[in-house]
């Protein structure tokens, strides 16, 4: 028999996987035009977004595992959502583009630390946290849009793709900055 410290350990990594397999009927939902479907899918890997570290850290059961599980499912949620209603034309190129780069910079940056074994952990910055709301807001918004849930001026809404556009940039600068030395101890490792 499973003890509770046991199964406290197991849920919140199971809620990140989770939300990788929910990243994928997300992405099959949109493309058979099932929005509403989609809609409903999308909101609840939203909120297992903060479900699992919420149960991770109050059960006192943070991992390695989940550290690297989280943000793996957070990244496929949001490269998937956005690459599939940028598709659809749903939402603007050059927000997907935004919110893609800024992900792919921070890969690139742990992947340069592997390779020259430079010890990093990438906490997750203030910025950050209320990027990731931003954006998942703005995907809810598109899609409740979309599942004429309620009505919004596109006006509005391209005020918001702007808005998730300053946010995005801006977390990606403060990664920029708090991880700058990464750019010296490479630099001095290949001396």
């Amino acid at each position: 028999m499973l003890n509770c410290d046991l199964i406290k350990a197991i849920i919140p990594n199971s809620i990140s996987l989770a939300r990788i397999f929910l990243s994928i009927f997300f992405v099959i939902c949109v493309f058979h035009n099932l929005i509403c479907v989609s809609f409903v899918i999308f909101m609840i890997a939203a909120i297992s977004d903060f479900l699992d570290g919420y149960l991770a850290r109050r059960w006192k059961v943070e991992s390695y595992i989940g550290s690297m599980l989280d943000p793996l499912a957070d990244k496929c949620l949001m490269i998937s959502s956005y690459l599939v209603l940028t598709y659809q034309n749903f939402i603007p190129i050059y927000l997907t583009v935004v919110v893609i780069f800024r992900d792919i910079a921070i890969l690139f940056v742990v992947v340069l630390c592997k390779i020259y074994e430079i010890p990093l952990k990438i906490e997750p910055i203030y910025s950050s946290k209320v990027n990731t709301t931003i954006q998942l807001l703005y995907i809810i918004l598109v899609l409740a849009c979309r599942c004429s849930m309620i009505d919004v001026p596109s006006i509005i809404l391209c005020g918001c793709a702007l808005v998730v556009m300053a946010s995005t940039a801006y977390s990606a600068v403060e990664y920029a900055r708090k991880y700058y030395w990464i750019k010296n101890a490479i630099h001095s490792h290949k001396q």
